[in-house]
């Protein structure tokens, strides 16, 4: 009894931390702290993560799409995030509010899937010098959490 009461606890602290969304088949997530407030949407304090599925997207489409200017922010830089052999683009973009906004685009099959994350750099505790970096890791994590899930 004791050790069907301590499972029990186990699994609903599991389900508790984590709230999966499926969809076309794949289990999208968060990483720990990140809590669902919305469809394919997690927030952790003022940090983002979303993923929105559209319609294919040719590949020669795909980094002008995470480059792309929006009302509320500023292309920046792209970087290279390479996964299984495969390289995305991901356009890193300043916001009128301080925040970092950073895409990437990835097709699998019929689909394309547009993973953004939102971050507040003042949630870093590096100073300023590191605050970049930190900011940027956190861009190359997030998306490293999502990708794999998508292109196993």
């Amino acid at each position: 009894m004791k050790k069907l009461l301590l499972l029990s606890a186990l699994l609903i602290s599991i389900v508790g931390f984590t709230q999966p969304q499926t969809l076309n088949g794949i289990s999208f997530d968060a990483p720990n702290g990140y809590i669902k407030t919305d469809n394919l949407l997690w927030k952790n304090n003022n940090n983002i993560l979303k993923v929105m599925a559209l319609e294919k997207i040719p590949y020669s489409s795909l980094q002008p799409i995470v480059e792309q200017d929006t009302r509320y922010s500023k292309h920046y830089y792209t970087y290279d995030f390479k996964y299984n052999g495969k390289t995305y683009k991901i356009g890193v973009h300043n916001s009128n509010n301080g925040m970092v906004q950073a895409q990437l685009a990835v097709n699998k099959g019929d689909w394309c899937y547009l993973i953004m994350t939102v971050l507040e750099p003042e949630s870093f505790t590096a100073n300023n010098s590191d605050k970049v970096e930190s900011v940027l890791e956190e861009v190359y994590f997030m998306m490293g959490y999502i990708v794999p899930r998508i292109n196993p």
